[in-house]
């Protein structure tokens, strides 16, 4: 969540998610369960940058609008 501090104006937020259906609910994490994580992980982060990205530029036009006015 981008948030202006000063004011408390929420300018925007984003999420992200991915799944595996390969992941072990195991009580014992095995390599592979580890592996499969790690990938998630990755994916997500991936998921999540490309998501404020297009909050930023989602931002920018808003602002630019307000601009013209």
């Amino acid at each position: 969540m981008l948030i202006d501090v000063v004011q408390g104006y929420p300018y925007g937020t984003a999420q992200a998610s991915v799944e595996d259906s390969a992941l072990s609910t195991g009580y014992q994490a095995s390599d592979t369960n580890r592996k499969v994580i790690d990938k998630l992980r990755s994916g997500a982060t991936q998921a999540l940058t490309v998501e404020v990205l297009d909050m930023f530029r989602d931002l920018r036009v808003q602002l630019a609008e307000l601009d013209r006015k």
